[in-house]
């Protein structure tokens, strides 16, 4: 029944809750790219005056594996907000009208749960640039998607949703979707400084005193 299904979708909402525990300094490298979310993050943590737009979220693209969702949950743990991650394809379903339905229920879970940061991966998966071979049933998903990202920052709520996005495929993304997204970050592969600092991160209490980092960075970006 209506209410039963209601319920269903409200329970997936709920269930791409996280709490991040993740910080900043769990990140090796990446110092620019940390300092722009973190300005992002703190304006957007702030009480802004009317007339200053905020941004509706950040595009994050680049190779794969580079670490665009260890930065969305640093963003979350930074800000102690409530964080969604989602894959696309939990939110894609072979049933008409069920995946506008899903991002829906989502966004209403993180207004909920506000402050909320909301990543979505692969986000070119969802949002293929219209000038292709479209169904209508990826029109009203991409249709909703864009209404939620309008909607969820009214400069009149007092309710802070930041969305992360990210993408290997940035040039196959719709026109409507980069906009919603003004700042977009590059995120590279790591250089040998961040390949050296990712090591000491993920081998931290361990006695590494022996091992030569020179050589390791070196044979990392080799």
């Amino acid at each position: 029944n209506g209410a039963g299904e209601e319920d269903d979708f409200s329970s997936f909402g709920e269930s791409l809750i996280q709490t991040s525990t993740v910080t900043w300094k769990d990140i090796g490298g990446l110092a620019e790219t940390k300092n722009l979310i973190m300005e992002t993050v703190v304006i957007a943590g702030l009480n802004k005056p009317e007339s200053i737009k905020p941004d509706k979220g950040i595009l994050l693209f680049g190779p794969p594996g580079t670490g665009k969702t260890l930065l969305a949950a640093a963003a979350a743990g930074s800000l102690k907000a409530t964080f969604f991650n989602v894959k696309t394809s939990s939110v894609m379903s072979k049933y008409f009208g069920e995946s506008s339905k899903l991002i829906t229920a989502l966004y209403e879970s993180a207004r909920k749960h506000a402050p909320s940061i909301v990543f979505i991966d692969e986000l070119d998966s969802i949002t293929m640039s219209r000038d292709g071979d479209q169904g209508e049933a990826s029109r009203k998903v991409l249709a909703t998607l864009l209404a939620e990202l309008d909607g969820f920052q009214d400069k009149k709520s007092d309710k802070l949703i930041l969305t992360l996005s990210a993408t290997n495929t940035p040039w196959s993304l719709d026109d409507a979707v980069l906009s919603r997204f003004p700042k977009r970050i590059y995120i590279p592969l790591p250089d040998k400084k961040a390949c050296q600092d990712i090591i000491r991160i993920q081998t931290k209490g361990l006695d590494i005193s022996g091992v030569d980092m020179e050589q390791i960075g070196d044979l990392c970006v080799s």
